[in-house]
């Protein structure tokens, strides 16, 4: 048998074809023919297209293509985490899951063939899922720990909150997110727990953004007494008594020892118990609850030297811890309230009457300027009283010689005119305005009374003093009557001191002279 061959050097597209060979048998009786197909292929090009990157909960859905060849099948692999390929029996051009988890991340590759050649492509999927918050406590601080995908992170403020989930306080943190725990006396105060906040901006199923997670912390040390207050228990004479005290421990309580600090020891204290309970504790920041303890103390029937002063020691892991304190009677302590009692009693008392002797004072004091206010009133109403009729004064009449005497004085005494006047004005304001319209009639009946006194004795030889002494005389009469029939009217009594003499404001300047 003859073998015939064709080679075709630097192929090219229009090589691909039906090709066909013939030949004779060696008797040259038969034609042979056979025929062969030429098919042009490419190197195989094979791709993936989808989402690479997929919010956990989400549908993954991955497609392959191929190109230079039509495959017949597609294999999908994934790679697993120590290294090799496992097949995940899909043999469609798509890989699609429903509901993508965080551990179908990873590396895909599509596998596409057919009879003649095959190809492959592979592609990295990220699931993508809110952080997962986790914590480190170290020493005086802790730190939040947040995985998820991406791993960059937003830390919010803590949340302190007690063991029983009440809110006490908010702190702030580092960027980093870790917290550093405050140092204060009484470190139980501290204890409780604290919740670290951070986001990655992916939501989670619920559709939150920021995701939470809660660390209890319960810082070890020696027991506390709570109710350190509580030194002075009242309790009576002859009869059992009881006294509770409030303690923090962690770890647990161990051991609870009382002794008197008297050096006769009472033997009345006939039971001790301690017993795990809920506390309640105020601070600074917001009153909440913890894990305690509470001691019970119960004695029996007390009598005089028990009265004393005992120390309450506990011990725990870290040590002992001891707290003082005393009983006493009842009795005691009401007489000493009572005591108390009157002494407050009698402080008021004296504060008191104290302000009611300054009020007294006060009072008496306005009382007096009112009254003397109301006086002055009453000396400015006596304006209305109207000229005095010349008929009730007592006149006489004045010879040539004084007559002219007087007119001789007036005519050659007009600075002492002025100096009356400046007189007159520096009365007393309280009494200028009754004494004003008095004197106006004054002045004229008293002269055409010396004129009628003079021309009816007819003597020129009548002294000027006499003359004087009568008209004052008369005047003081003039002056009793008129005050008492201002009396009479108004019904009013007016003070001696209220009212000047007359003959301190009659004017001066008819009479200054007269004894020259």
């Amino acid at each position: 048998m003859n073998w015939f061959q064709i080679y075709i050097y630097n192929i090219t597209p229009e090589d691909e074809g039906l090709y066909c060979c013939v030949w004779l048998n060696e008797e040259y009786s038969e034609l042979h023919t056979e025929t062969a197909v030429l098919n042009f292929t490419y190197d195989p090009i094979v791709q993936i297209h989808g989402d690479t990157a997929v919010i956990e909960g989400d549908t993954l859905n991955i497609t392959c293509f191929s190109q230079a060849f039509e495959p017949s099948t597609f294999l999908w692999y994934n790679l697993s985490q120590h290294g090799y390929w496992y097949s995940l029996n899909e043999t469609g051009d798509s890989f699609i899951i429903d509901s993508a988890d965080r551990k179908n991340s990873g590396k895909y590759k599509c596998l596409a063939k057919n009879d003649f050649v095959s190809g492959s492509a592979e592609i990295s999927v990220t699931i993508q899922y809110p952080p997962d918050i986790q914590f480190i406590k170290r020493y005086g601080a802790v730190d939040c720990i947040a995985r998820g995908v991406p791993n960059v992170y937003t830390f919010y403020k803590w949340n302190h909150q007690s063991e029983y989930g009440e809110h006490i306080r908010f702190l702030d943190g580092f960027a980093n997110g870790t917290l550093t725990l405050d140092d204060t006396e009484y470190p139980y105060i501290r204890n409780g727990i604290y919740t670290c906040t951070a986001s990655n901006d992916i939501r989670d199923s619920k559709g939150n953004m920021k995701q939470t997670g809660s660390y209890l912390i319960k810082i070890p040390g020696k027991s506390v007494f709570l109710n350190t207050s509580c030194q002075t228990n009242l309790c009576s004479l002859n009869r059992n008594c009881k006294l509770t005290f409030d303690v923090y421990s962690y770890p647990s309580v161990d051991r609870v020892e009382l002794k008197s600090l008297n050096e006769e020891e009472s033997k009345h204290i006939v039971q001790l118990k301690i017993t795990p309970e809920k506390q309640m504790l105020p601070t600074y920041w917001k009153t909440f609850h913890f894990s305690g303890y509470k001691i019970y103390i119960t004695t029996a029937i007390l009598e005089e030297y028990d009265f004393t002063s005992y120390e309450l020691r506990i011990w725990n892991l870290y040590g002992s811890t001891s707290f003082n304190f005393s009983i006493v009677p009842v009795e005691d302590i009401h007489n000493s309230k009572n005591l108390k009692m009157y002494l407050v009693i009698v402080v008021t008392l004296s504060a008191v009457l104290g302000l009611y002797i300054l009020a007294s004072h006060i009072w008496f004091y306005r009382r007096s300027r009112q009254s003397s206010l109301h006086g002055y009133d009453q000396t400015e109403s006596y304006d209305e009283i109207g000229t005095i009729p010349s008929r009730i004064i007592n006149t006489r009449p004045l010879s040539e010689q004084q007559q002219r005497i007087d007119r001789v004085d007036i005519e050659h005494e007009p600075s002492t005119e002025a100096e009356d006047r400046d007189d007159t004005s520096n009365l007393s304001s309280s009494n200028s305005s009754i004494h004003e319209s008095f004197n106006n009639h004054q002045s004229v009946s008293s002269h055409d009374a010396i004129e009628n006194n003079l021309r009816d004795t007819g003597s020129d030889s009548l002294s000027w003093r006499d003359v004087e002494a009568d008209q004052r005389h008369e005047y003081q009469n003039l002056y009793q009557s008129i005050m008492q029939e201002m009396a009479d009217s108004t019904s009013m009594h007016l003070l001696e001191r209220d009212v000047q003499p007359l003959e301190n404001q009659l004017e001066k300047k008819r009479y200054i002279n007269l004894q020259i």
